[in-house]
Formats: structure tokens, sequence, C-alpha cells
């Protein structure tokens, strides 16, 4: 009996020793398997980092929203508007509504050609125009001779007695019309020269 207890010893003591290579403990699994993860989550984040550098290499990409807003204000008001607006201490609204009125008496004054070369050289005529104040017929009747005793004899009247209304609409006095007017003047002649000048002049200020 001891003899097999014996022999049973032996065995079980070869058993043991042959599967002693093979035992990994806890620890040791543990870092194999979180080596391939590791590995995954650093392929990840150089593939993110890749993406990000890639966009920030192309010339225009992801700008600021405020960058955006500032550049398309100040390509969206034309430069007459901001002569206005800081000679005469009026609203960049005001400017180019009073603008808009103005051009509006020389477009239906003058003949299609001559109002389309003072067109020619002012930029965002289009949006000037379109900045114009509405005066409804109903009110023009009794803000006519207003108007016309604040433009002056000088004005010649006319259709500027309808500008003068939409300054008023504007919160201008009529009387602002009379300044506008040289300043209006003096950029179309310096953009497009004193012919071009001379045709606006000839609308606006008919008896000079």
């Amino acid at each position: 009996m001891k003899k097999i207890n014996t022999v049973l010893s032996v065995c079980l003591a070869a058993v043991l020793s042959a599967c002693a290579p093979g035992y990994q403990n806890p620890a040791q699994t543990n870092t194999d398997l979180a080596s391939p993860i590791s590995s995954a989550a650093q392929s990840q984040n150089a593939i993110s980092n890749a993406s990000v550098g890639a966009a920030a290499a192309i010339p225009g990409s992801l700008p600021s929203a405020a960058t955006t807003g500032q550049s398309a204000l100040a390509a969206a008001t034309p430069a007459l508007v901001n002569i206005l607006s800081q000679q005469l201490g009026v609203s960049s609204q005001q400017a180019i509504g009073g603008a808009g009125a103005i051009f509006s008496v020389a477009k239906q004054g003058l003949p299609a050609s001559d109002f389309g070369q003072i067109s020619s050289v002012v930029p965002g005529m289009p949006q000037i125009l379109a900045a114009a104040p509405r005066i409804a017929s109903s009110s023009t009747g009794g803000l006519l001779g207003a108007a016309g005793s604040a433009l002056g004899a000088s004005s010649g009247l006319g259709q500027l007695a309808n500008a003068a209304i939409a300054f008023q609409n504007l919160g201008l006095g009529a009387g602002m019309v009379n300044q506008f007017i040289p300043i209006m003047l003096q950029y179309v002649q310096n953009q497009g020269g004193s012919a071009t000048m001379g045709l606006l002049q000839r609308v606006l200020l008919p008896q000079q």
C-alpha cells in the first residue's frame, strides 16, 4: 500500500511539473491584454491628430466665427457709406439710406446710360439703392413744402424733396441732403473723373 502511494505521489509531482511552464498569473495576463487595447487607442489618436493637422494645413480652413463675421461686414459696407458716416457723424444705416435716396433721385432723372456710368464707379450701388427708405404716396403731400423749404432754393427742388422726406424717415433733418450731396459728388469725381461727376451734379444741382 505504501508502495502504491509513493508511485501516485511521484506521478502527481511529474504532472504538476509538466504543467508549471504554461501557468500565467493574472497580473501577467491582464498586462498582455491591455497592450493591444493601448495600441489601438494610440492608433486612433494618431489618425485624429493627422486629420486635424491636414485640415489646418488647408488655406482658409476652419476660420473663427468672429473673423468671418468681421470680414463679411467689412466687405458688405460700400466705401462711400463709411465716408459719409465718418464725415457727417451719422450711423451707417443713415448713411447708406441717405445715399440711396439721393442716388434714386439721380436714377429717375438721368438716362439709363448716364446713370449706368455713375453706377460703374460706385462700388455697392445696388446695395445702396436698396437701402433707400420707401416713401408712401399718402405722406408726400404735406411734407413736400416743408422739405423744399429745408433744402433751399439753390437745390432746384424737384425730386430732391422726396429725398428730403426719406431723410426724415431715417431720423435725419431734411437739410442734411445738402450736406450729403457735396461729399457724394466729390466721391464720384475721385472715382470716375469730372465728366462722371458732372452727370450727377446736373441732376442734383441743376442750377449750378
